[in-house]
């Protein structure tokens, strides 16, 4: 239902989309990789930015005001996850694409409201598409599949002894790691979201929200990198990590390891939908054939840490109804979550505040 080929089936209404979509397609037929960099060198980059926290990320040029957007695309993604793939799909057809970003919740809202102005939603988990998919214009199916990633608990080798190796997601808990537990914030990651509404189901304690919480303080990273990088470094003694993520670092030589919870690693799946009544169909058409091309599929076990959606077994053959209900938990959690750390004030706004409050007494 989720497999698409790399191959041009959209008719182009106009005379550059249509070169475009020529060359487009031919380029994928080929196989040809058109990134820049060979499949070594692109994991030794990747490892190289998540060891020293350098990751770079091309910021995407905006055009001349006189310019018009060719495609706008909403993600729930980070910008170092999205930018380089739309930076390559502006690179193979010359269209400039604008880029919204916000959470899986907010995406809802704005399409509930009719207040989305965006084409195609890109990188948003399969259970908030589902869950919306009376929003979408189908292309083949009412949304496609795009990307995979699994989590598990890392820890600090230097830090966690033989005997206080983690074995569930319940050892996040513990009140040896107060203060010292990385996961970002679940109010602005869809991936952190998920991992913790799956968690909090699996766990024999009831009051998991409150003594994660309690754990994670007012030390909680922006992103999933910022956590790796954290727990690699010493910041953090114990987290949550991507599955690939976790698998590079300990091959690169730091001082990590992981295990794969007991109670079974979370798979998240993102994918990407467009919107009905978007005026740019053809544009937003061929986005969605790119994000399953080869060349996309190698971007991402290279350079992202992800697993293309074809490659995993996860949401194929989970039924729709299935995944709507996980999207209905999910938000059930992050509702009790929010009061939580509001409780708490140590919501990731009030961090950056303080931490602008003590850069500026810094400067003075």
């Amino acid at each position: 239902m989720r497999k698409n080929k790399c191959h041009g089936e959209s008719s182009m209404h106009i005379e550059k989309a249509d070169k475009t979509h020529k060359l487009f397609n031919r380029e994928c037929k080929k196989g040809r990789s058109l990134f820049f960099l060979s499949a070594g060198s692109a994991v030794f980059l990747t490892i190289f930015a998540g060891l020293t926290g350098c990751s770079r990320v091309d910021t995407l040029p905006e055009p001349e005001e006189s310019e018009s957007w060719d495609l706008t695309v909403f993600t729930a993604q980070e910008q170092s996850e999205w930018a380089p793939v739309i930076k390559e799909f502006e690179e193979r057809t010359d269209w400039n694409v604008k880029v919204e970003t916000g959470s899986a919740r907010e995406m809802l809202f704005q399409l509930e409201k009719e207040e989305a102005d965006w084409d195609v939603a890109f990188g948003v988990s399969v259970d908030a598409l589902e869950e919306g998919k009376e929003y979408w214009q189908p292309y083949k199916d009412t949304w496609t599949g795009y990307s995979a990633i699994s989590f598990v608990v890392l820890y600090n080798t230097n830090v966690v002894t033989y005997r206080e190796l983690p074995t569930s997601w319940d050892s996040l808990l513990e009140p040896r790691w107060e203060g010292r537990v990385a996961m970002p914030d679940p109010l602005k990651s869809d991936m952190a979201a998920a991992v913790l509404a799956e968690a909090a189901k699996n766990s024999e304690k009831e009051e998991f929200l409150d003594l994660l919480a309690e754990n994670m303080q007012d030390q909680i990273p922006a992103t999933f990198k910022e956590a790796e990088q954290g727990i690699s470094d010493g910041r953090y003694s114990i987290g949550v990590a991507s599955e690939e993520a976790a698998k590079a670092l300990s091959a690169a030589g730091q001082d990590v390891d992981y295990i794969y919870p007991q109670e079974g690693e979370h798979l998240f799946e993102d994918g990407t939908a467009i919107r009905k009544g978007t005026r740019n169909t053809a544009a937003a058409e061929e986005f969605v054939t790119y994000t399953t091309c080869e060349d996309v599929k190698w971007l991402l076990r290279t350079q992202l840490l992800r697993q293309p959606a074809d490659d995993s077994d996860g949401e194929k053959d989970i039924p729709g109804e299935e995944l709507i209900q996980r999207f209905s938990r999910q938000q059930e959690v992050l509702n009790v979550w929010k009061i939580i750390m509001e409780e708490k004030g140590n919501t990731a706004d009030e961090q950056q505040q303080k931490k602008d409050r003590e850069a500026d007494e810094n400067i003075q």
